[in-house]
């Protein structure tokens, strides 16, 4: 998975635009093995910027923000929504 992450000048410094939204599919987990943790780690990344964007870069919610995504990444992993790759 790769994803290209740029900086929007209109934003301020620190906060990427991502270009392309997480896709997942249906396969089964088994198909794919074991996510390496480097992509892990991206995914769960990605999930809790949107969640901070949706509410405008609220500051003080970042742990939270990363709590949760990466309680969904797992589930989603757990649940074989893998990211098509």
């Amino acid at each position: 998975m790769s994803h290209s992450i740029h900086t929007n000048p209109t934003r301020p410094a620190g906060k990427p635009t991502l270009t392309k939204p997480l896709i997942v599919s249906k396969a089964a987990p088994a198909a794919r093995g074991p996510i390496p943790e480097q992509q892990r780690h991206v995914m769960i990344a990605e999930a809790a910027y949107y969640m901070a964007e949706r509410r405008g870069f609220e500051s003080g919610r970042e742990l939270e923000d990363w709590l949760q995504a990466e309680s969904q990444i797992e589930t989603a992993i757990a649940g074989g929504n893998l990211p098509k790759g």
